[in-house]
């Protein structure tokens, strides 16, 4: 339930003062029972506060744990951020697999984006 608010507050309201909510509510969370979605949205978080290197760190551990859709698209984002234009294809690409499923429209949008922004 933290997690789920986390990230409500982190993809749907992603002012400065809930994105540092979101990382307070994160911190409560005990690191050993931290499992791919919590360390997704903290990657997620560290993403929407422009710290792209530390988004990618976390990420990383986040797709290692659960290789999805939305971990992927996730970290493809913040790898077009840091500049690095090989993974974050073959993050976003990864995404996109199979038309996108598991991804919501929003979702699919993004990575399209991204994916065109690395073409031009």
């Amino acid at each position: 339930a933290v997690n789920n608010l986390a990230y409500l507050y982190v993809n749907r309201f992603p002012t400065r003062e809930n994105l540092k909510r979101a990382s307070e509510l994160l911190s409560v969370i005990p690191e050993d029972s931290v499992g791919p979605q919590v360390l997704d949205t903290k990657g997620w978080v560290h993403y929407k506060q422009g710290q792209y290197d530390e988004a990618i760190k976390v990420l990383e551990r986040a797709r290692a744990a659960a290789d999805n859709p939305i971990i992927q698209l996730h970290l493809g984002l913040a790898y077009l951020k840091g500049n690095q234009a090989v993974n974050a294809r073959d993050a976003l690409d990864k995404a996109m697999a199979n038309e996108g499923k598991g991804l919501s429209a929003e979702d699919r949008k993004l990575a399209e984006e991204g994916l065109r922004s690395l073409s031009g």
